[in-house]
């Protein structure tokens, strides 16, 4: 059997064990030069006007005299926005997109993620703060979620945009079966012990294992991280190194005395209900 462990970031018990997966990480993002290539794919999806939560990011951005992009990646929002380049400030870990980046777009600010736990910016100096696919992947959510609230002025928007685990009792990265791969893929190669074990850990004990933890971060706040993502073992694949098991109302309950939410629109809850996706916003009270 695969190893179920999923500790929360709030719990200090837990501190030497998430310090060890943060510093994998880090060094992960840091030194694998393909990284941001192969995550590369949302240049096209803010340009098109079917992609909900980055039209309405655009929206906001077109409005905002201070943006910044929490894990900027390769800021595909300015090819869609070049317009916003001189109020826009985005952050990463690599040194080397932070270089490439300010090439691209010389008007835009960039920085270099040092202290993941206390970026380098000013208190309340943005009036728009979002992230795309990056909370999941954050070893201490919670730590996080305060640096976009302390970088956030008064009546600042709050934009995350990341998968929905808890919700579909389901995690990437969490390893399932003997190898990589869908059960169907093993299937067709004669993996039968493969398949049948992908199938029962997939369909029954992640799921299971999932729902009693999504009744504790509903009852109180407790950021469930993944400790033993599949992107040490496996090739790259999107979400192999995700680790917060990301929860709506969990999130959404730890930021509720700093943030007044927003509720989304119909066509926004089911564009994404099909996809799995959150699209959570807010107003920094």
């Amino acid at each position: 059997m695969n190893k179920l462990r999923w500790l929360s970031s709030i719990n200090p018990k837990n501190e030497a064990n998430l310090a060890k997966l943060k510093d994998r990480l880090e060094h992960y993002y840091r030194s694998n030069k393909d990284y941001y290539h192969d995550i590369d794919n949302s240049g096209q999806l803010w340009n098109d006007p079917n992609y909900l939560p980055y039209q309405a990011i655009k929206r906001m951005a077109e409005k905002s005299k201070a943006i910044l992009e929490l894990g900027s990646g390769r800021a595909a929002i300015l090819s869609a926005l070049p317009g916003i380049s001189n109020r826009y400030t985005g952050i990463d870990f690599s040194k080397d997109l932070v270089r490439s980046n300010s090439e691209r777009y010389p008007g835009a600010t960039f920085c270099e993620i040092n202290d993941s736990s206390k970026l380098n910016l000013p208190t309340g100096s943005f009036d728009l703060i979002f992230s795309v696919f990056v909370l999941e992947h954050v070893v201490n959510p919670q730590i996080f979620l305060d640096e976009a609230c302390r970088l956030l002025k008064s009546k600042g928007k709050l934009v995350i945009v990341c998968p929905d685990y808890m919700g579909h009792l389901w995690m990437a990265s969490q390893k399932v079966g003997l190898s990589q791969g869908s059960g169907m893929e093993k299937l067709k190669k004669g993996k039968i012990l493969d398949f049948l074990l992908t199938g029962f850990e997939s369909r029954m004990r992640i799921p299971i294992y999932a729902y009693f933890k999504r009744l504790k971060a509903h009852t109180k706040p407790k950021f469930y991280v993944n400790v033993h993502p599949t992107c040490f073992e496996y090739k790259f694949q999107p979400d192999v190194d995700a680790v917060y098991v990301t929860c709506e109302k969990e999130i959404k309950t730890y930021l509720s005395e700093r943030v007044a939410w927003i509720g989304g629109d119909s066509k926004m809850d089911s564009f994404c209900k099909e996809r799995r996706l959150l699209f959570l916003t807010g107003t920094r009270k």
